[in-house]
């Protein structure tokens, strides 16, 4: 369905229409809510396994700089030699090379390696004719990929320093330590993106939220049972959760779920009955029915008892 078959007036989509399903209008909507349901709200790497595996990076790209280096050194030479020389050193060349590519590249150099690979194969044939001199060797593809190398180990190194200076500078909160920043710079980017309904039937989003309960929520259960959830002070920010904004010219909250159920073969529900406002429209928290289950898990009596909900900021 083309986009501007969705921008349809009430006239001619009523609330009548809307009952019936919302057939007419949901279809862009549905490309755009399959993708947040398959992210789902588990919870992932926190900033020591991030960083951990920064610094595993940094040392696999040192490590392949240093090899690259020494399988390559002796080529930019090679015009001034023999035939045989030039034939030797870009044969053991090329050996070396392959067996590098079978190995686990780091992810970005793949491709610069396999330009690398065909270069040498061109001098190689080149040499065995005997054509190879100082006028026509070219080994761009060499000095592309170390730049290559520099370039991914100096991103590395950027964000293991700023991963490194976002924890020392959080040290000095006696209450929320690094977290309070990146949460609210988290929701804040989430909550201005959000869609604005306009003539859509419905919109649906991710961000963080914060369940405002009647009794104490255990942050270590929630993180037990998969959710990804920064602790602030004893309060729990539950990180990519699904919201839903209905537009109420189109039909309900009720009608919109149980259309997105059957289309989405998901069993959504309302975590709360009530939405919060944002940017204009009216938001609510959703979740399958197992999420919701768990949830509630982790509440005083293992049943649910919220009093509301608001963003992450």
């Amino acid at each position: 369905m083309k986009k501007n078959e969705m921008r349809v007036a009430d006239s001619n989509f009523d609330r009548l229409q809307a009952r019936n399903g919302l057939r007419a209008k949901n279809q862009s909507q549905m490309s755009k809510l399959i993708p947040m349901l398959q992210i789902g709200t588990k919870r992932g790497p926190d900033d020591a396994q991030v960083l951990s595996s920064l610094e595993v990076r940094a040392t696999e790209l040192k490590r392949l700089a240093a090899e690259f280096e020494s399988l390559t050194t002796r080529l930019p030479t090679m015009g001034n030699v023999s035939r045989e020389r030039q034939l030797k050193r870009l044969t053991n060349a090329l050996t070396a090379l392959a067996v590098l590519k079978e190995n686990k590249l780091p992810t970005g150099t793949g491709k610069a390696l396999r330009a690398v690979l065909n270069e040498l194969t061109s001098l190689r044939e080149a040499a065995y004719l005997d054509e190879l001199g100082p006028h026509n060797l070219d080994l761009t593809a060499v000095a592309e990929f170390k730049a290559k190398i520099r370039s991914l180990s100096a991103a590395t190194a950027n964000k293991i320093e700023a991963l490194k200076n976002s924890e020392d500078a959080g040290s000095h909160d006696p209450v929320f330590g690094s977290a309070v920043e990146a949460v609210i710079t988290e929701t804040r980017a989430t909550t201005n993106s959000m869609p604005t309904l306009g003539a859509d039937p419905y919109a649906v989003a991710r961000t963080s939220i914060l369940p405002m309960a009647k009794t104490a929520i255990s942050i270590d259960l929630l993180t037990a049972r998969g959710f990804k959830v920064t602790n602030l002070g004893g309060y729990p920010v539950m990180h990519s959760q699904l919201v839903l904004s209905v537009n109420p010219k189109m039909g309900t909250v009720d009608e919109v779920l149980t259309q997105l159920r059957k289309t989405t073969k998901q069993d959504l529900v309302l975590v709360y009955p009530r939405p919060i406002g944002n940017n204009g429209s009216l938001w609510y928290w959703l979740m399958r029915e197992s999420e919701l289950d768990a949830f509630a898990s982790t509440f005083v009596g293992r049943s649910l008892q919220l009093r509301g909900f608001g963003f992450g900021n």
